[in-house]
């Protein structure tokens, strides 16, 4: 992990590294990549719906011309969601990182 990390060419480590439920049920994956990013790299196990989910949040906006239809190798700001009643409104995420 610490050579693929610090292989990329990336000019600063990345923010977080996303590991699929699948792969965060195998036993010590989580805790080896944890051990093997740089400090300050989030590590995170996706919920199990997470990629269906991403795909079904990504199709409207490709259909309404929003994206590009090509190959997105960089972040995609979420769109706004509504508040549920008596909520403040939510602010589309930022960061910086890559969809593969």
């Amino acid at each position: 992990m610490r050579d693929f990390t610090n292989g990329i060419g990336l000019a600063e480590p990345p923010r977080a590294v996303w590991l699929t439920d699948a792969a965060g049920r195998l036993p010590g994956l989580v805790r080896a990549v944890h051990a093997n990013t740089p400090e300050g790299t989030a590590v995170e196990v996706l919920p199990p719906n997470a990629l269906a989910a991403a795909a079904a949040a990504l199709v409207p906006r490709w259909l309404a011309g929003e994206l590009p239809r090509a190959h997105l190798d960089s972040t995609i700001p979420l769109a706004p969601t509504p508040a549920p009643a008596g909520k403040g409104v939510r602010k589309p995420a930022t960061g910086s990182g890559s969809m593969a």
